[in-house]
């Protein structure tokens, strides 16, 4: 069974996004000991991360906690859906030409009512594909970046593996701020973990597929979703590393040399590989 989240059209990976970010969606599910599926509403993900603001007041999460014990909102899921309420005001402004009427609206509103007028000029033909293809993207990384929070994955790291989108392999990620390092840009002490850029996320699904799972880059948080998503991401990679050994290593003994090297040393090797590839499928023939 083949999910919309699979599916390689971006019109259709967009219309999904939009979906479960302002409607009431459905889920599959399977009851443990039985092989019927089960059909559940969930709430709008928009709807159910303004919630989860507010998810430790008098609620039962706590682990018993005392009510002077518990933190009245939560402060990611508050930056994270403050984050998106910009988002989509932004998203509304570029393509209906206007500031958002009412400022106090409900954001799905807004989302829905902005993707409909993006859907008109998809229609006219005024959006070129790669565009299109981008606005999914960043729409279904939304999604993801909401259902992680509200149901934590199980997460593993690529280093040393090179973004086939951006091509960075490593980046900082701010952790908090403090007096341990001073930004260039903003003048501002922050600390940062230097990790690498790809990451794959899994969550399991009822239909023994990837549907729920993903590959994103935390330099560019391109987002390459479902089965068909990590598929691209890992037949990339393989690239990479075959080219890497065929081209930039010894002929003598090179595949037990390449596998000896460390994750830094082998970095700008695939990078390098990447470059070599791209610069190959651009030749004309």
């Amino acid at each position: 069974m083949k999910s919309v989240r699979d599916s390689n059209d971006p019109k259709e990976l967009l219309a999904d996004a939009i979906e479960r970010l302002t409607r009431e969606h459905t889920e599959t599910a399977v009851v443990a000991g039985e092989v019927k599926k089960h059909f559940t509403r969930h709430p709008a993900l928009m709807a159910q991360l303004r919630t989860a603001i507010g998810g430790n007041v008098g609620g039962s999460g706590t682990g018993g906690k005392p009510a002077y014990e518990r933190t009245p909102i939560d402060p990611d899921a508050l930056q994270k859906y403050l984050s998106l309420v910009n988002d989509v005001q932004e998203f509304y402004f570029e393509w209906m030409g206007e500031r958002v009427p009412d400022v106090g609206a409900r954001p799905e509103g807004t989302l829905a009512a902005a993707y409909l007028g993006f859907k008109r000029q998809i229609e006219l033909g005024t959006v070129p594909d790669e565009f299109v293809k981008k606005v999914a993207r960043h729409w279904e990384g939304r999604c993801l970046a909401i259902e992680e929070k509200l149901s934590p994955a199980t997460m593993l790291d690529l280093p040393g593996n090179p973004c086939p989108e951006c091509g960075m392999v490593w980046f900082d990620r701010v952790l908090n701020r403090s007096q341990s390092k001073l930004d260039p840009v903003s003048k501002q002490w922050i600390d940062v973990e230097r990790q690498g850029a790809l990451q794959v996320v899994y969550r399991a699904d009822d239909l023994g597929s990837l549907s729920k799972s993903y590959v994103k880059c935390g330099c560019c948080e391109t987002v390459w979703a479902g089965d068909h998503g990590i598929r691209f991401v890992a037949n990339e990679l393989e690239r990479y590393e075959q080219r890497a050994r065929a081209e930039f290593m010894p002929k003598t003994s090179f595949a037990e040399t390449f596998d000896a090297l460390s994750v830094e040393q082998k970095a700008p090797l695939l990078e390098a590989a990447r470059l070599e590839i791209l610069a190959n499928e651009q030749v004309p023939a």
